[in-house]
């Protein structure tokens, strides 16, 4: 049963950050036939699935398909939560900062325009230092 569920999540997560098998490889340096098999089912993930939840941004619990507390305790709101994507429950970790941009539709820019976001909010900062 685990081996089931933790495929079904991994693929679920995955998907729902809108990554392809291929860049969930990249992100946690395994390969794109390993990310395959994990979602049949035909290989477990015991060593892998620290580094899968963290690229993931879910809980290696959740991912696991075990039950419990799937938020880390020590979370922090931010400006912003992620709106609710539209039959997705994945319980995502992290706080997400926009609020009028889903990160459904964030991960699906190109790697390189993540990057252009990135650089441009990295200028915002500098230009507005904290005091």
């Amino acid at each position: 049963m685990f081996v089931n569920t933790f495929g079904k999540n991994l693929r679920q997560a995955r998907l729902a950050l809108g990554l392809s098998q291929q860049q969930l490889a990249d992100m946690t340096q395994l390969s794109q036939a390993a990310i395959s098999s994990y979602e049949r089912g035909e290989r477990h993930a015991a060593r892998d699935i620290l580094r899968l939840a963290e690229a993931l941004k879910v809980s290696p619990q959740w991912l696991a398909g075990r039950s419990g507390n799937t938020k880390k305790s020590n979370a922090v709101k931010t400006i912003a939560e992620p709106l609710p994507l539209d039959g997705c429950s994945v319980p995502f970790e992290f706080d997400w900062p926009f609020t009028s941009v889903s990160p459904l539709s964030y991960y699906q820019l190109s790697e390189a325009e993540r990057k252009i976001v990135e650089d441009l909010v990295q200028s915002l900062v500098e230009l507005h230092p904290r005091g």
